[in-house]
């Protein structure tokens, strides 16, 4: 099977919830994905939302009570992580976060097999017996608790329009304070936080017992 990571995120919540959307310059956010002629900025339920056509990603939204920066990969995080920082600084606001979620989106294609039957096979216990004229596990979660304050929430799902292939939406939950949007979040926790999604990654979906 073939691995590919789709997409990477940060959320966090702020520390104190604020009356009001932030503000951003209008221009500011056309050019934030260097891609002005197809972004678009507008309010919505969540905040300001800074999408690309609808695109499900790079997206930001900049809300009451967290913000959310969602793109294809590291590098383009830690530029608009950097960007909205100065932005930020520009119009004297600044957050702090009192937890945070580092996120990722992956598939598994070539699995050899339709995606629910693998499932199946995969984690559902062979104990189970039934007369059912067919079985199959069409979505699985998990949870696992890292430390005292990190856990790594997993939902796997077959991938959409791809019969042999698997979806892997993982949240690594972060239950510790951080102090803004700082060179911190990219160079210590984003990198922590790879290593650990991608160890439980592979126990889960390819490590044997054997």
């Amino acid at each position: 099977m073939k691995k590919d990571r789709i997409s990477v995120a940060f959320v966090g919540i702020y520390e104190q919830p604020v009356g009001l959307i932030p503000q951003l310059d209008s221009e500011f956010c056309k050019r934030l994905f260097g891609q002005p002629e197809i972004t678009t900025v507008g309010i919505g339920q969540e905040g300001l939302v800074i999408s690309t056509n609808n695109k499900p990603f790079p997206l930001v939204i900049v809300g009451l009570q967290r913000i959310a920066i969602k793109v294809a990969t590291e590098e383009m995080l830690s530029e608009i992580i950097d960007a909205i920082r100065g932005e930020f600084a520009s119009k004297g606001l600044a957050f702090k976060f009192s937890a945070f979620g580092i996120n990722f989106e992956y598939q598994y294609i070539n699995i050899n097999q339709p995606a629910e039957d693998w499932m199946w096979g995969r984690f559902i216990n062979t104990n189970i017996q039934t007369k059912a004229r067919y079985k199959s596990c069409p979505k699985i979660s998990f949870r696992f608790g890292i430390n005292d304050n990190e856990t790594v929430n997993m939902v796997i799902e077959p991938r959409v329009g791809v019969r042999d292939g698997i979806f892997l939406d993982v949240n690594h939950h972060h239950n510790t304070p951080l102090d803004g949007l700082t060179d911190v979040l990219m160079a210590d926790y984003y990198k922590k936080s790879q290593k650990v999604v991608d160890s439980l990654i592979s126990d889960v979906i390819t490590r044997t017992n054997e």
